[in-house]
């Protein structure tokens, strides 16, 4: 089970070591998510009241209150408590504390800004950043790597082990083929066109189209008897002479086998 891995929530400390220090109305900077969408996030201020009055509130601009009395404590784990209890009182955070320190986790996960002391003299840090990762990408993919392992069982053959049952297994067949010296004036931009008949976005022509052009095409698949499926070499595909004088696509025959281990 590799669903610990695709998205993580941000965590952060708070050292109470210092709480001697905290003077009434000092305060932390705190963020937290929401949703895990853009700008889904609450501001807040974490804020200590040592007289119990209320009055010290220092109220920044734009951030939500997350009130803290510690005006009975007389040791670091009563502030610890105190702290611990008071953030984890937000219905998107959760807080765990011990004798000296509060370890606080979004319950949404993504990135946010990272907690920030302002006054009150006790050590902050983001322990892990929250993120969430793209899981569609086939090259660099954000999340899982896609091969879980690979094996060289002779000149020709690999076992390839995925992540997921759903991975892609036409990576090996299109990987690298794009030139990006070649399409570079293109980058980041749609191309629409196909085979011959080039429809670049400035109006610029260039010979043929790389869409449908990969170095393997579809042979055969056996679900039934062998579990596997058959590619063979297509030699017109985009950039061929390049790409081969570097090394790439000498296989003539692409066999994909499909094994599901539950």
């Amino acid at each position: 089970d590799l669903s610990w891995a695709i998205n993580d929530p941000e965590v952060s400390l708070i050292d109470t070591a210092a709480w001697a220090t905290i003077d009434d109305g000092d305060y932390i900077n705190y963020t937290s998510r929401y949703g895990v969408g853009a700008g889904e996030y609450n501001d807040y201020y974490i804020w200590f009241d040592t007289t119990g009055d209320g009055s010290a509130d220092p109220a920044p601009a734009g951030r939500l209150p997350i009130y803290c009395n510690i005006t009975t404590a007389t040791t670091q784990v009563n502030v610890s408590d105190a702290l611990g209890a008071a953030i984890g009182a937000v219905s998107e955070i959760s807080a765990a504390n011990t004798a000296d320190n509060v370890t606080i986790t979004n319950t949404f996960d993504g990135n946010v800004p990272d907690i920030a002391d302002v006054n009150s003299n006790l050590a902050v840090s983001t322990l892990s950043q929250g993120i969430i990762r793209n899981p569609f990408k086939t090259s660099d993919p954000e999340f899982i790597p896609i091969i879980k392992e690979t094996i060289v069982v002779s000149e020709f053959v690999i076992n390839c082990t995925l992540n997921k049952w759903y991975s892609d297994l036409g990576l090996f067949g299109w990987y690298g083929f794009i030139s990006q010296e070649a399409y570079g004036p293109w980058f980041n931009q749609s191309i629409d066109g196909y085979g011959a008949v080039p429809n670049a976005y400035d109006g610029t022509p260039f010979p043929g189209h790389m869409i449908g052009t990969g170095p393997y095409e579809f042979e055969s698949v056996d679900f039934v008897v062998e579990s596997k499926a058959h590619a063979t070499k297509f030699d017109n595909y985009w950039n061929a002479t390049a790409l081969e004088a570097d090394g790439y696509f000498s296989v003539t025959d692409l066999y994909i086998r499909f094994f599901a281990d539950q």
